[in-house]
């Protein structure tokens, strides 16, 4: 039986960062690199970097879901997010009374209240 992954990458205006997670939501793989000018190529890089520290098969699915500034230059992403969604989803799992939490990027500052 084939095991599904799911991919998170990150395309900020300075770094760009993935994860692959297997259904438990265990880390198999991340990796990091400087953007650049070409987000896609950065995206690609991490991407691939990633899998192959999880071990990964071509044959196997991996879900991807992109964020960030460069998240639109991802064509083998199945969900693209803002970076807000994805800061707010993922800090109410850990916390989820309410509270602000603070973005700051390569590019720009983000603050993002979030409630119960």
């Amino acid at each position: 039986m084939k095991k599904t992954f799911f991919v998170g990458l990150d395309i900020g205006a300075s770094t760009t960062k993935a994860v692959v997670i297997d259904a438990v939501k265990e880390v198999l793989g991340f990796a990091l690199s400087h953007s650049g000018a070409n987000f896609e190529a950065a995206a690609d890089e991490v991407l691939t970097k990633s899998k192959d520290q999880a071990g990964t098969e071509e044959s196997e699915p991996l879900s991807i879901c992109a964020t960030g500034y460069g998240r639109r230059n991802v064509p083998a992403a199945k969900a693209v997010k803002t970076e807000i969604s994805c800061h707010a989803k993922g800090s109410f799992h850990f916390f989820p009374q309410a509270h602000t939490l603070i973005d700051i990027g390569g590019q720009d500052s983000k603050v993002i209240k979030v409630d119960e």
